[in-house]
């Protein structure tokens, strides 16, 4: 708008088996180099991988951009940033809180609090002379929060009383039906394990799932088990949440290799390796590698999370080997150990419904899940015709009675293989799947 650019998020994606050896996949910075000297700042709606990931690789560039954001989302930032050549120190932050607001530029941001599965998660309500544009950000509505915090339903309500050009909205669980469950109720089925498991219990899931580690915590203080934390990120993010004051245990955590100083009814292990990463904390476990754990026949290991699509076999393949190892195994959804941090379509119809945008863009999803947000739009009244399928790269211009795809400009991904950046061409995956095969 007016010649500036504000950028929201910047994170990475995995590599799949069409990627061999590469480590991570990030956006291609081409336009913005051409561009740089109209960039004003960059806003980040929380702290996930594939929203900040990519930030080291950014400010590499573009050290002069101001980034805000959450305490929380801007300290896991800056952890990530301790990895790559950038001194986190030298990045200029400036921290916003949900309900404040932030003048970039020609753009006036407030920040919106929102459900998911980390805390600090935000939309943004971005407005210029123009109007006003809502980003979700990753969203659902979760009305009993782990943290007291609801999502801040009025302030959206607000701005479609106002008047909101266009909705830029969350579309993951667009397939899905009805609402999504909030975080607090996988308690009981945490409780009813920790209530009948004998032995020691392993739980793995996302470091960054900071309300599930802080139920786990509340439960293992209940049932008078010591909790202790292993894998990188979930030492990492715990710790920086613990600092922060996200997460509050309510006894002291042990350090990892004190467990044996503890009878196996009284010990909780809260770890990595949900997805079945090779080389995650769980898998190390199974395979019988970790310094650390050695698998007992009385474990009880809690898969706190649903495979990624893409990750099923490398789950299948840690579960199995537990099971060969004779542990009780729980996993979701058959045990409910686990939910979504992204709305359901009756969540989606609901920020429909009360933001009323006059234009409404599907983001944050696959081609399927945007044809379905369509679905669920023209359900809403909106004129099925003004719902553009972007593409990475597409120039969207929108304005109040117009939105067309006007442009497309350099874009799409850069593949990181080590220290090398952007440098692994489709002939080299292609021989590497040739050698794998």
């Amino acid at each position: 708008f007016d010649g500036k650019i504000l950028i929201v998020d910047c994170g990475v994606m995995f590599p799949d088996e069409e990627h061999p050896g590469v480590d991570l996949i990030i956006p291609d910075f081409a336009y913005l180099r051409e561009n740089r000297n109209r960039i004003v700042g960059l806003c980040l709606t929380h702290g996930h991988e594939d929203h900040v990931g990519a930030m080291g690789y950014f400010l590499a560039e573009f050290p002069h951009v101001t980034v805000y954001g959450g305490a929380l989302t801007l300290g896991i930032m800056a952890t990530r940033l301790r990895e790559s050549p950038v001194d986190p120190k030298a990045v200029k932050t400036i921290t916003v809180a949900p309900g404040e607001f932030a003048q970039i530029g020609p753009f006036n941001v407030e920040w919106l609090r929102v459900g998911h599965s980390i805390p600090d998660a935000c939309g943004l309500a971005i407005t210029t002379e123009l109007g006003t544009v809502i980003q979700s950000g990753d969203f659902k509505w979760d009305q009993s929060p782990v943290d007291g915090k609801a999502p801040m339903i009025s302030r959206f309500a607000h701005y479609g009383e106002q008047g909101v050009l266009a909705l830029l909205s969350d579309t993951t669980n667009a397939t899905r039906p009805g609402s999504c469950e909030s975080e607090s109720s996988v308690r009981p089925a945490l409780e009813r394990i920790f209530a009948d498991a004998p032995g020691r219990i392993l739980l793995a899931t996302f470091g960054s799932n900071v309300h599930r580690v802080q139920q786990v915590l509340d439960i293992a203080h209940l049932y008078g088990r010591k909790v202790a934390y292993t894998g990188r990120s979930m030492l990492t993010i715990c710790g920086i949440a613990t600092e922060l004051g996200y997460l509050n245990p309510p006894t002291p955590v042990v350090d990892i290799e004190n467990i044996d100083d503890y009878a196996d009814d009284k010990i909780v292990v809260v770890m990595t390796g949900s997805q079945g990463e090779p080389m995650a904390a769980l898998s190390k476990i199974a395979r019988g590698q970790n310094r650390f754990v050695s698998l007992k026949e009385n474990d009880t290991v809690v898969f706190s999370s649903t495979p990624i699509p893409g990750n099923e076999a490398s789950v299948y393949k840690v579960v199995n080997a537990l099971c060969m190892n004779g542990v009780h195994v729980f996993r979701a959804p058959h045990d409910h150990v686990h939910v979504s941090g992204h709305g359901n379509r009756d969540d989606l119809k609901l920020l429909l419904n009360l933001t009323k945008p006059e234009f409404a863009i599907p983001y944050h999803g696959e081609p399927r899940h945007a044809l379905a947000y369509a679905d669920l739009c023209e359900e809403s009244g909106i004129n099925r015709n003004t719902i553009p399928f972007l593409q990475v790269g597409d120039v969207l211009s929108v304005k109040p009675g117009h939105i067309d795809i006007v442009d497309q400009v350099p874009a799409g991904s850069v593949l990181v293989d080590g220290l090398t950046i952007g440098d692994v061409g489709y002939s080299v995956l292609r021989d590497r799947k040739h050698l794998s095969d």
